[in-house]
């Protein structure tokens, strides 16, 4: 029961969604470890970046990164402590010049790492410059820096997906940049400790809901954790999907009488990612209906 991703952008002041290709902006919605759709406007590098920032509540640490003749040097580096699978990410900044990448459990810097150039155009109506691609280079496999820009692109769009996809703005984020005094720092460490601890006491809380809910359940239905665990995803499908936010919309597609939304500004948005798998979806599974009841 895949759900292909749609990319969709916030309409940041400073960061427009008009902005064309190579402008950072900031990732709505629409990361999906199932993929994207064909059509699916592409993900890069700086949007990673500057939605990690945005998700860690740091507006001006968006502006530092971004504006080189403001801020110099800028750094940032995402410490996911896991011993066996993820990796921690860097920005390192200085000048226009711009590398982003993953530190290995070795230690080893760039594995794999993407570069830019932050270039302002004459006249243009944007207030941060393009990321212009430079070269990528794995250096742990002794991948040394180089590539065309396509490829360079891509690679960069892999660093943002595993971003958004491990939630890295859950993670420790050390944020540095030139002139930021040691109280300005700790008052940001300060602000992303107290982050953590609430989306680890709302986590606490909703596994108890669930624990909760399960028991109930189990009761009368030994494999409820199953089919909870599938209402879940189901619940994730039944929202609107133009992904505005809505979780109960009542407006259902008129072909496949599935997929659902909120208004039909929102299906008229959408109808050119959803007809390309319009009727395909699978329908849920009696059994797991009873775990829908709120919003069927």
């Amino acid at each position: 029961m895949p759900r292909i991703g749609v990319v969709r952008f916030l309409d940041y002041p400073s960061l427009p969604t008009s902005a064309p290709e190579d402008y950072p902006k900031i990732i709505k919605s629409g990361i999906s470890p199932d993929g994207q759709h064909p059509k699916s406007p592409p993900i890069r590098g700086p949007d990673g970046i500057v939605t990690l920032l945005h998700r860690l509540g740091q507006p001006e640490a968006i502006d530092r990164l971004l504006d080189f003749e403001k801020t110099h040097e800028f750094k940032l580096r995402v410490h996911t402590d896991e011993k066996d699978w993820y990796k921690d990410v860097y920005v390192k900044r200085i000048g226009c010049n711009v590398e982003i990448g993953f530190i290995n459990l070795d230690g080893v810097w760039a594995a794999h790492g993407v570069r830019y150039r932050i270039e302002k155009e004459p006249n243009s109506p944007y207030r941060y410059g393009k990321w212009t691609p430079v070269s990528t280079a794995d250096i742990s496999r002794s991948e040394h820096w180089g590539g065309c820009q396509d490829w360079v692109r891509k690679q960069g769009g892999q660093i943002a997906l595993a971003i958004l996809i491990h939630r890295h703005y859950e993670r420790k984020v050390d944020i540095r940049w030139t002139g930021l005094s040691h109280e300005d720092w700790e008052a940001i460490q300060i602000h992303l400790l107290e982050q953590r601890m609430h989306l680890g006491e709302e986590k606490e809380r909703r596994r108890k809901e669930y624990d909760a809910k399960l028991a109930e359940y189990q009761a009368t239905d030994p494999e409820a954790d199953i089919w909870m665990d599938f209402a879940d995803l189901y619940r994730e499908f039944l929202s609107c999907r133009a992904d505005c936010g809505e979780t109960r919309p009542k407006l259902r597609c008129g072909k496949c009488k599935f997929t659902r939304y909120c208004s039909l500004e929102c299906q008229t948005e959408d109808w050119k990612y959803h007809k390309t798998y319009c009727g395909t979806e699978d329908p849920i599974p009696e059994d797991c209906k009873k775990y829908l009841k709120d919003i069927l």
